[in-house]
């Protein structure tokens, strides 16, 4: 009889512990969602865009050195090499192709 009881428990408990475990770990992320939502996370892409202003072409909105082949063309992100700035004396700069066009 006692077998059975803990063959029954250790069958049992698995799936109970799974169970918890989930619930924990779906309130965590409805939680981030909320705050998220609430907007309590900084946003890093206006934090760069607003950071790296001074390099802005003006009327154009768009950050980092324009005539660099890995710039994102983007208000948001510089490039893909060095995404934070700033691009004085980059040492990833490369010049536009001269047959480049947008």
């Amino acid at each position: 009889m006692l077998e059975t009881i803990l063959v029954l428990a250790l069958g049992i408990a698995p799936p109970l512990v799974s169970l918890w475990l989930m619930s924990r770990v779906e309130a965590r992320a409805a939680s981030r969602l909320r705050r998220v939502m609430a907007g309590e996370y900084p946003r890093r892409a206006i934090y760069y865009r607003d950071q790296n202003q001074i390099e802005s072409h003006p009327g154009e909105g768009l950050i980092g050195n324009q005539s660099c082949r890995f710039n994102a063309h983007s208000q948001y992100i510089r490039c893909a090499v060095n995404p934070a700035g700033p691009c004085e004396e980059c040492s990833h700069y490369e010049p536009l192709p001269k047959d480049f066009s947008w």
